[in-house]
């Protein structure tokens, strides 16, 4: 049975993901615009929904918790304004002095609207690269030194072992009738009485990666070999490209326009 081929977007390399990316992320939180924002919102949408495996929790953070979480940003940032002194404007409502204005409400959306477009943009090589591809990627092509990278990538496979020990503390607790209490007390109690043998087991399990680390020669030398290559191919120089000039177009075009004040 043949496999599933893999979208496009997948098999670029991780590394011309993060180089095509990282500058509109960062114009992003230096511009103040709201058009910008929206057209790199509306662009990556496609690009994800055509390059990447969009699952149900996908979709539902992109087109539900994303929605709820501008409007909420927003409305923060614009009672923040106002308790800063509120920007001139048509007063939308207020309590005495306190007011919120049209102008405050412009610019809580346009700050609320940046940080979406930076997380929706963020998804595109989040969605589509796993951490191991990246690391490996940073290793073979940027020159990072392995003791870096994949030190790294071995701290990160502690947090789902913690997790998964967290859960055996607990059932093994409530297997010999630990009591906690009542929520939200219980919650603490929990806590704390699961601290020592968590910590104890991320010591053991601290002590044999590094015993096998230092069985295998990791670090040994400055080249080590790899078992799976991610080369840089030219299509992703291509793809490099054109996610920069696409960039650089949508930066120039909201910026010469009168469109661009908005």
């Amino acid at each position: 049975m043949a496999s599933e081929p893999r979208p496009w977007l997948e098999r670029v390399n991780p590394l011309a993901k993060l180089l095509a990316t990282l500058p509109i992320m960062v114009f992003l939180l230096l511009g103040r615009t709201r058009i910008l924002p929206l057209a790199v919102i509306a662009i990556s949408l496609v690009v994800l929904h055509s390059g990447a495996r969009m699952t149900r929790e996908r979709l539902l953070m992109l087109w539900a918790v994303m929605p709820v979480f501008v409007i909420a940003v927003a409305l923060g940032f614009s009672l923040w304004l106002d308790a800063a002194g509120p920007l001139s404007g048509t007063a939308l409502f207020g309590i005495g002095a306190w007011q919120v204005t049209l102008a405050d409400v412009e610019e809580g959306l346009a700050f609320a609207l940046r940080v979406a477009a930076v997380l929706v943009v963020a998804c595109v090589p989040g969605f589509t690269s796993s951490p191991t591809d990246l690391v490996r990627a940073l290793v073979q092509n940027a020159r990072v030194p392995s003791r870096i990278g994949y030190t790294g990538l071995v701290s990160l496979r502690f947090v789902p072992r913690f997790r998964r020990e967290l859960g055996s503390i607990q059932t093994a607790q409530r297997v010999r009738g630990v009591d906690h209490g009542r929520p939200p007390l219980a919650w603490g109690r929990a806590a704390v009485r699961s601290t020592v043998p968590l910590l104890a087991g991320a010591i053991r399990h601290a002590e044999r990666v590094s015993m096998s680390m230092d069985a295998r020669g990791f670090g040994a030398s400055a080249q080590r070999t790899e078992r799976r290559p991610v080369p840089f191919r030219p299509s992703d120089w291509v793809f490099v490209v054109l996610a920069l000039l696409l960039s650089a177009t949508l930066v120039v075009a909201v910026a010469v326009t009168p469109i661009g004040a908005l």
